[in-house]
């Protein structure tokens, strides 16, 4: 979703520069024209508003892309009604760190993405956000879907990040919508995508022992947790 995002507006970009290498070229032929009459038949073709407004729409389109994919960097791509991933639980009989928490995403590219930290209490629930991609748009991106995991709350633990060195965890991303997905995701719509960013929250489990949920989003969008047995 990241890399086609950004080719996107890779594309863009260059060809708003291109119109308006063009047309300041054609501009400098158009006012250089007197001086050079008697050489031309007649005078160069002049420059319209419009295209112009078109030039300038590509680079602000492109800027778009661009910001779209850096808030895209922040989900992890997958396919609905399959398992995301797997959330271990142990308790630790600490009574500061009581629960040690792995998740192990099942399209990760190695351990090194696989956080792990400690929370505080006997209860826990995840925050974080899906992202759903359809229409014209949806058909670029072989996952439709994306999800990131902002936080993990603890009973003694407010907020605990579920990663706050790797950009896809990090529950600072959407902090005073400095990278709030809303207005990209209502300016890219406009081009003929439906993209929908909705928070989700696990309801409070009870954990007193080891064990593992895997995490699921369904073709519906709900997010559930399943004990494996």
């Amino acid at each position: 979703m990241h890399a086609k995002t950004l080719l996107i507006g890779t594309i863009l970009l260059a060809v708003g520069l291109l119109l308006l290498l063009l047309f300041l070229i054609m501009l400098v032929r158009r006012i250089t024209y007197y001086s050079r009459s008697h050489k031309m038949k007649r005078p160069p073709l002049g420059v319209s508003y419009i295209a112009i407004f078109l030039a300038a729409l590509l680079l602000v389109l492109s800027w778009g892309f661009f910001a779209f994919s850096n808030n895209l960097k922040q989900f992890l791509p997958y396919t609905p009604g399959q398992k995301a991933a797997l959330i271990d639980i142990t308790r630790t009989g600490d009574p500061i760190k009581t629960l040690r928490i792995i998740i192990y995403w099942v399209r990760g590219d190695s351990l090194k993405e696989n956080p792990e930290f400690f929370l505080s209490g006997d209860t826990w629930y995840l925050k974080g956000r899906l992202i759903e991609v359809s229409g014209y748009i949806g058909k670029m991106f072989p996952a439709q879907w994306g999800i990131a995991l902002d936080e993990m709350h603890g009973d003694f633990t407010e907020g605990e990040s579920v990663n706050p060195d790797k950009t896809i965890f990090s529950h600072h991303v959407f902090e005073e919508g400095a990278t709030d997905l809303a207005p990209y995701v209502k300016f890219i719509g406009l081009i003929g995508g439906s993209f929908k960013a909705n928070e989700f929250a696990t309801p409070p489990i009870l954990s007193r022992a080891h064990e593992r949920y895997w995490l699921t989003i369904s073709d519906s969008g709900a997010v559930s947790l399943d004990i494996v047995q």
